[in-house]
């Protein structure tokens, strides 16, 4: 996942990406063995300005833990990473004009299936044979 992003974004003068789930598994209040903490170091190695939101978890919670908790606006994002398949996040993309500046969307856990919630914007699915 992280060499795709990398390689997607080369050369992209933004560098902020969003991580969508802090949770180990949707709609389930618990980070122990969740990804995001090693998405979210990767991610930073290579110079990235990471943030995560989840709704489960208040801003202290998540920063607590570490990690950027999400204070942008979204438009501001050059990519998104769906790290759980929270049915929130779905809502998030109701608004295509609200993320005029991303470039992808890297969808871990297939939440949208393969098709794009904002025309134009590539997807691409992690394990889902993309």
């Amino acid at each position: 996942l992280v060499n795709q992003i990398k390689k997607f974004l080369k050369g992209n003068q933004n560098k902020k990406i969003l991580i969508l789930g802090a949770s180990y598994r949707a709609n389930v209040k618990e980070m122990a063995f969740s990804g995001v903490f090693d998405l979210d170091a990767e991610l930073k190695k290579l110079g990235f300005e990471v943030e995560v939101f989840d709704a489960l978890f208040s801003t202290e919670e998540i920063e607590s833990h570490g990690l950027n908790s999400m204070s942008s606006s979204t438009d501001t994002f050059v990519a998104v990473v769906i790290q759980n398949t929270s049915d929130e996040f779905l809502s998030m993309f109701a608004n295509p004009s609200d993320w005029s500046g991303l470039a992808a969307i890297f969808d871990g856990r297939n939440l949208f299936r393969g098709s794009t919630p904002i025309t134009g914007i590539p997807i691409f699915g992690i394990g889902a044979g993309d």
